[in-house]
């Protein structure tokens, strides 16, 4: 036997028991003498049923009202992100002009004949693109130096030195050009030394290279002497910085 609830005429009282969901041709789904009375069909309502379809239309808009406010918090989110981003983008820029314009005057100073067979680099600063670090723990770069471009993958546990050292040395790779068989000569690093000594006063020394090896292990050397130095200083606030490396920001 299905479950009886009390259904009961809202209009005269009236009450007995149906099943929860009687049918349509029920006729203790309607007060009779009531309808007779007013040539309508009055329905009975079940008081309990209604308490849980009120209780329940009750949480359904809470859920909405929580599903909102979340949207709403995620919305902030992204908000502030692509404003962090937006700064930390404007601020390496920024310094990307500033040794830009060093690098060509550096250059000038260099006579043709000791400048690299395909050196040609434009007055305006390569453009810039953005990705960030997987792993969070260190950053990249690669330069595209015949389209004056360049890419920065930002590490999440950030470090100036290591930011300034990856913009540094890309930008050197367009600003000295292409040496056929050899991705990073000797002017290269000499023209990123002089650049540190510039821009931060920091003397850097090569005399711990082991022979006349030129690459990534002179990168580190530099880098090292770079962070030792404490000179080069990182002007976003920190927690900006952070906001923008989130993996996934835009």
């Amino acid at each position: 036997m299905k479950k009886q609830v009390r259904w009961k005429c809202e209009r005269c009282e009236d009450g007995l028991l149906a099943p929860s969901k009687p049918r349509l041709d029920d006729v203790r789904r309607y007060c009779l003498p009531c309808s007779s009375e007013t040539g309508k069909l009055v329905e009975r309502i079940a008081p309990a049923l209604e308490a849980q379809r009120i209780t329940a239309k009750q949480k359904y808009q809470k859920k909405v009202a929580k599903r909102k406010q979340i949207e709403r918090s995620l919305d902030a989110v992204v908000r502030d992100r692509k404003k962090a981003r937006k700064a930390l983008v404007a601020h390496v820029e920024k310094e990307a002009a500033k040794i830009w314009a060093m690098m060509l005057e550096i250059q000038s100073e260099i006579p043709a004949r000791y400048r690299l067979p395909h050196h040609g680099a434009r007055q305006s600063a390569p453009r810039i693109e953005f990705g960030v670090s997987r792993t969070g723990m260190s950053g990249s770069g690669h330069a595209w130096v015949y389209q004056h471009r360049i890419e920065l993958v930002l590490p999440h546990r950030f470090q100036s030195e290591t930011t300034w050292h990856l913009l540094i040395h890309e930008l050197a790779h367009c600003a000295v050009g292409v040496d056929e068989g050899n991705s990073h000569p000797e002017q290269m690093y000499q023209l990123m030394k002089e650049v540190y000594r510039r821009r931060w006063k920091i003397d850097i020394s090569f005399g711990m290279l082991s022979g006349n090896r030129w690459g990534y292990e002179v990168d580190d050397l530099m880098e090292a002497q770079a962070v030792e130095s404490g000179m080069v200083k990182w002007q976003v606030d920190a927690a900006m910085v952070k906001a923008a490396l989130i993996k996934g920001g835009k």
